[in-house]
C-alpha cells in the first residue's frame, strides 16, 4: 500500500493521513501511504506481564492447509442495494494429519451452506467472525478437497466499499471497490486471512449492465444476459497470490491505454478523465522497463490495470495486476506543472513484485513489501530526475526516523509485539516504509552498485512466488557478498533507535594533521549497544579531493589524517550512507563553501540547513544566492529559502520578499513555492504584500496554496477577503481550498466558522471535510461559537465517511469538554467500523494520557507550593531568631 510516502505510494494509508499532506507528498513524488505518508498510529505495544508471564509477541497462524485455488461467484442485483451473493469454491490440500475441520474468516457474512465437491453438505458453525467446516472424520495428508461457500454479504462495515449517488452526492457515479491488506479480505468473503500463503484465483462476477467490473489477472470470457440485462465478466490470475490481494471493481469507466512490450496496460478512470489518465500515467511503460531490468524478473503477470475510485481509503492498493488508487491522484494540465504522481505510481507498480511475486510471510516483515516499494520509488526517481531527487527522499526519509525512532522507546522495525496488524505498518510514523527504505540505501551505499543489484536480483529469482522473512533476505546478501550482515540487521531491523552522532572538525596547524571525532550520543546501554557503521568523509584543499571512511563501532571514534595546508572544505557522509542524526562542528567558513560547491546536492542542504541557526551577513546572502541559483538542483535551492525563513532575521526577510518581487528569477515552481513557505514563517507587512498576489494568482496551485495557508499566519493583518476567496476556489485536488480552511482555521476569524461548517458537511469531497473539521476545531475557542461548534462535531459522529468521524473524534478531544468527550467515548461503543474504532481508542488514550499527566503535574504544582509554604515559614522563623541573636547582643 502508499500510505506516506507514504507516495511514500506514504502510499499504504494515505486516507490516514492529512489531506494536504498527502497531496504536497505526492507532488514532491514521494513514494507511498502510499502517497502520502499516514501520521502512524502508534498506540501501546504489548507488554510482558510477569504475573502471566506470557509472550507478548505476536507470532503467525498454523497453517494446516496448503491452499491452491480459489473461485468466487458473486452476484450484484441493484448496486444500490448494498449487497451480494457468492459463492466461494476453495481447493486445499491437508498438510498435517488428523484434520478434521478448517477454520476460515468469514466476519459478518451470511452463511447459508457449504458443500463438498460431491455436491454432499458439510456441516459448519459461524460465530459472526469465523466459519468452521466440520468434515465428520480425518482428511489424508495430500489429499485434494474443494469445499463451496453459499453465503450473502449485506453493508460490510470494511473490506468492500460502496460509493453510490444519493443525497447531497446525486450525482456520483456508482462504484464498488475492496480493500484487502491488512486483513479485511474476510469481510466479503470466507477467506484464510493472513499474508503467509498463496493461490491462484478465480473471480466470475455478474453484475447490471452498464457497468464493468475489473479484478486480477487475464479477462476470459464476457458473457451479456439480455433478458436480465446483466453482464458477466470472468477472471482468472494463474501465478498464486495472497488472500488479501484478491480486487474487485465495479462501476463505469473511461479507459486509456498503453503496452509495455506484449503487456497491455489500461487505464480505469472517471468519465471525461481520460486525457488526464494519460497525463498522470504517461511513464508506466516506462517504469516497467526499468523494474524488469533491476529486479533481474520481467514483469510477471498478463496485464496490469490502474483504476481510480472514489472513497478509497489508502493512497494506493497494489492487488496484483489491477493496482486500485484514490479518484484524487489525477492530473490536470495546470497541475502537471510542478506535480506528479510517479512515487505513488511507481510505488504501486513495486509491489507487483515485492508484496505480490513475493510476500512478507506475516506482518512483522512487511517491511519487506512497503519497504522495498518504498525504495524502489525512490530509484525511479533517481532515474527519471537524477541523482539529487534520489538523496532527496533518503534525506526526507532519515528526518522522519530521527524524529520518531528512538532506542530508548519500544518498537523496531521489525515489530512482534504489535496490539493491531497495521501497527507495524505505521508505528513511529511509518517505519516499514521509511526505514525499510533506509536500510536498503544504506545496503546499497555498503555494497556498491554492482553487488548491491546482484543481490537484488538472486533474491528476487529465489524467492518469487513466495513468503520470505527478514532473515530470508539477508542470507542471500551474505551468499552473495561473501559478507556477514547478521549485525547490520540485528542493529537496524531488530532494535529500535537509530544514532545520534556528534562529529567534530579539527585542525592542528603545528602536527599539520585534521582530526574527525566522533561520538554516539543516543541512549546506550546492554540492550541498545552503540551501532556499528562506516562514515564516510571527504576533504578538498583546492583541486584535490581525499576520502576516508571512519569505522565506528563503539561510543567514540576518532580518525587523523595529515595534509600539507588547511582544507577548504569538509564534508561528513556526503552521500547519505548511514541513517543517523548528526551534528557536525566545523567553522563557518567551511560550511559556506559546502553549501556553494559541496560534493553532493545532499552534502550542500546539510549546510543550508546548519546555516539557518547563523543570520549574520554573509550567511544570509550566500544562502540567497544559492536559492537565486537558476543552474543549482531545486532541493539545494528550496533549502536555502527555508534556512532564510528559520533565520526569523530582518536581512533574512527582506532578501526573501525581493526574490518573490523579481519573480522572473524564480520560474522554478517549487523553489517559489519554498520561498514563499520561508517567508510565511514572518509575521509583517511585507510578508504580507509579496503573499497576497500569490495567494490570488499563480500558474501552480501549490504555490497559490502555499501563499494561501501562510496567510494565515499573519495575526492582525488584512489578510480575511483573500482567505475567504480562496475558500471558494476550485483546484486540483483541492490545495487550495484546503490550504484556506487551514489558513483560516488558524487565524481564528469568526468569519471562518461558517466557510468552514459549509465545506465540513455532505457533498463535498471525502477528502476536503476533515480539513473543514480540523478548522472547526480550532475555531471553536471563540467563545461564541464554541457551543455550536461543539454540536455540529458531536452530530458529526454520525456521518457515513469515516475520515469526516475521525476528524470530528480528534476535534472533539481536542476540545477536551466532558461533553463532547463522552460523545466519543459512546461512539467507541456503538461503533462497528474498526477504522472508527481505531481512531476513538487513539484519540480517547491522548485525552486520558494528558489528563493523567495534567494531574501528575497538578500533584507536583501543590507539592511545590507546599514546600515555597515551608521555605517562607522556615525564612520568616529565620528572621526572629536573627533579630532575636542581634537583639541580645545589643
Amino acid at each position: 500500500m502508499s500510505g506516506r510516502k507514504l507516495c511514500f505510494g506514504l502510499c499504504l494509508f494515505a486516507g490516514w493521513a492529512a489531506w494536504s499532506s498527502v497531496a504536497q507528498a505526492c507532488d514532491r513524488g514521494i513514494g507511498a501511504t502510499d502517497c502520502g505518508r499516514s501520521v502512524g498510529i502508534d498506540g501501546d505495544y504489548r507488554e510482558f506481564d510477569s504475573a502471566k508471564g506470557m509472550d507478548p509477541r505476536v507470532y503467525p497462524r498454523d497453517l494446516p492447509v496448503d491452499f491452491k485455488h480459489l473461485k468466487l461467484d458473486l452476484l450484484f442485483e441493484d448496486l444500490k442495494a448494498r449487497k451480494f451473493s457468492g459463492v466461494a469454491t476453495i481447493t486445499f490440500r491437508p498438510v498435517r494429519s488428523n484434520l478434521k475441520s478448517l477454520r476460515l474468516d468469514a466476519a459478518d457474512l451470511a452463511i447459508e451452506k457449504v458443500v463438498d465437491g460431491g455436491g454432499n453438505e458439510v456441516p459448519f458453525e459461524h460465530d459472526g467472525r469465523h466459519l468452521a467446516m466440520l468434515f465428520g472424520g480425518e482428511l489424508a495428508v495430500d489429499q485434494e478437497v474443494t469445499v463451496s461457500i453459499h453465503y450473502r454479504c449485506a453493508e460490510p462495515v470494511t473490506g468492500m466499499h460502496f460509493a453510490l449517488p444519493g443525497g447531497a452526492y446525486a450525482d456520483r457515479p456508482p462504484v464498488v471497490h475492496t480493500q484487502g491488506e491488512t486483513e479485511f479480505a474476510r469481510y466479503w468473503y470466507p477467506c484464510f486471512d493472513s499474508p503467509g500463503l498463496r493461490l491462484t484465483t478465480e473471480m466470475v462476477v455478474t453484475v447490471p449492465r452498464p457497468f464493468f467490473a475489473l479484478s486480477n489477472g487475464k479477462l476470459i470470457e464476457v458473457i451479456d444476459d439480455n433478458r436480465t440485462r446483466r453482464t458477466t465478466y470472468h477472471w482468472r490470475q494463474s501465478v498464486p497470490h495472497v488472500f488479501y490481494l484478491v480486487t474487485l471493481v465495479i462501476g463505469e469507466f473511461d479507459v486509456a491505454g498503453a503496452k509495455w512490450r506484449d503487456i497491455p496496460l489500461s487505464y480505469h478512470v472517471p468519465m471525461g478523465r481520460a486525457e488526464d489518465a494519460r497525463r498522470t500515467y504517461v511513464r508506466t511503460p516506462d517504469m516497467l522497463e526499468f523494474f524488469s531490468t533491476v529486479t533481474g524478473v520481467d514483469y510477471p503477470y498478463e496485464k496490469y490495470d490502474q483504476v481510480n475510485v472514489p472513497l478509497f481509503d489508502f493512497g494506493g492498493m497494489e492487488h496484483t495486476t489491477a493496482t486500485t488508487m484514490g479518484d484524487r491522484f489525477l492530473l490536470d494540465e495546470r497541475a502537471a506543472l510542478d506535480t506528479d504522481y510517479d512515487g505513488l505510481i511507481s510505488h504501486e507498480l513495486a509491489h507487483q513484485w515485492y508484496g505480490d511475486l513475493i510476500t512478507c510471510r506475516s506482518w512483522p516483515h512487511i517491511w519487506l513489501n512497503e519497504g522495498f516499494a518504498t525504495f524502489f520509488d525512490t530509484l525511479w526517481r533517481e532515474k527519471q530526475f537524477g541523482r539529487e531527487e534520489y538523496l532527496d527522499e533518503i534525506r526526507r526519509n532519515y528526518r522522519s526516523i530521527a524524529d520518531h525512532d528512538r532506542t530508548d522507546t519500544p518498537g523496531p522495525l521489525v515489530l512482534r509485539d504489535y496490539t493491531d496488524e497495521l501497527q507495524p505498518f505505521w508505528h513511529k510514523d511509518s517505519l516499514a516504509y521509511t526505514k525499510g527504505a533506509c536500510v536498503l540505501h544504506m545496503l546499497r551505499h555498503q555494497l556498491g552498485d554492482e553487488t548491491f543489484f546482484k543481490v537484488i536480483q538472486a533474491y528476487t529469482r529465489r524467492f518469487r512466488e513466495s513468503e520470505v522473512e527478514t532473515d530470508d533476505f539477508r542470507r542471500v546478501i551474505e551468499e552473495v557478498s561473501g559478507r556477514n550482515f547478521e549485525q547490520f540487521f540485528e542493529q537496524w531491523t531488530y532494535r529500535p533507535g537509530i544514532p545520534h552522532l556528534n562529529v567534530t572538525y579539527t585542525w592542528d596547524p603545528d602536527e599539520k594533521t585534521v582530526t574527525v571525532d566522533v561520538e554516539q550520543l543516543q541512549s546506550i546501554s546492554a540492550a541498545t549497544p552503540a551501532f556499528r557503521f562506516p562514515l564516510d568523509v571527504q576533504f578538498r584543499t583546492g583541486q584535490e579531493v581525499t576520502s576516508a571512511t571512519i569505522d565506528v563501532s563503539s561510543r567514540t571514534a576518532s580518525w587523523t589524517g595529515p595534509f600539507g595546508q588547511p582544507p577548504e572544505m569538509f564534508s561528513v557522509d556526503p552521500q547519505a550512507g548511514v541513517l543517523a542524526r548528526v551534528q557536525t562542528n566545523k567553522p563557518r567558513p567551511m560550511w559556506l563553501r559546502e553549501l556553494r560547491g559541496g560534493p553532493t546536492s545532499y552534502s550542500r542542504i546539510v549546510a543550508a540547513e546548519a546555516l539557518a541557526n547563523e543570520s549574520r551577513p554573509e550567511v544570509i546572502d550566500a544562502l540567497t544566492r544559492s536559492a537565486l541559483e537558476a543552474d543549482e538542483h531545486w532541493t539545494v535551492r528550496a533549502a536555502a529559502a527555508r534556512a532564510l525563513g528559520v533565520m526569523q532575521s530582518e536581512r533574512a526577510l527582506e532578501s526573501l520578499a525581493v526574490m518573490l518581487k523579481q519573480g522572473g528569477r524564480l520560474d522554478d515552481h517549487k523553489t517559489r513555492r519554498a520561498v514563499v513557505e520561508a517567508i510565511g514563517q514572518y509575521r509583517d507587512q511585507r510578508a504580507v504584500d509579496a503573499l497576497r498576489p500569490l495567494a490570488e494568482s499563480d500558474s501552480s496551485y501549490n504555490v497559490e496554496a502555499a501563499a494561501t495557508e501562510a496567510l494565515g499566519k499573519m495575526h492582525g493583518f488584512d489578510v480575511l477577503p483573500t482567505l475567504l476567496a480562496n475558500a471558494d476556489k476550485p483546484s486540483h485536488a483541492e490545495v487550495i481550498r484546503t490550504a484556506a480552511l487551514k489558513a483560516l482555521g488558524e487565524l481564528g476569524a469568526a468569519e471562518g466558522v461558517a466557510v468552514a461548517k459549509r465545506y465540513a458537511s455532505r457533498g463535498n469531497h471525502e477528502r476536503l471535510r476533515p480539513e473543514a473539521v480540523k478548522a472547526l476545531g480550532r475555531l471553536a475557542r471563540l467563545d461564541e461559537h464554541e457551543e455550536a461548534i461543539q454540536q455540529f462535531l458531536i452530530d458529526l459522529l454520525n456521518d457515513d465517511q469515516h475520515w469526516t468521524v475521525e476528524a470530528a473524534v480528534d476535534a472533539l478531544i481536542g476540545l477536551g469538554d466532558d461533553e463532547g468527550v463522552a460523545a466519543v467515548r459512546a461512539l467507541l461503543k456503538r461503533a462497528n467500523d474498526p477504522r472508527i474504532q481505531r481512531a476513538a481508542e487513539a484519540a480517547l488514550r491522548r485525552f486520558e494520557d494528558a489528563a493523567m499527566e495534567r494531574r501528575g503535574d497538578d500533584v507536583l504544582r501543590r507539592e511545590l507550593d507546599a514546600v515555597r509554604t515551608r521555605v517562607r515559614e522556615l525564612e520568616t522563623r529565620l528572621e526572629t531568631l536573627q533579630r532575636m541573636h542581634s537583639g541580645d547582643g545589643g
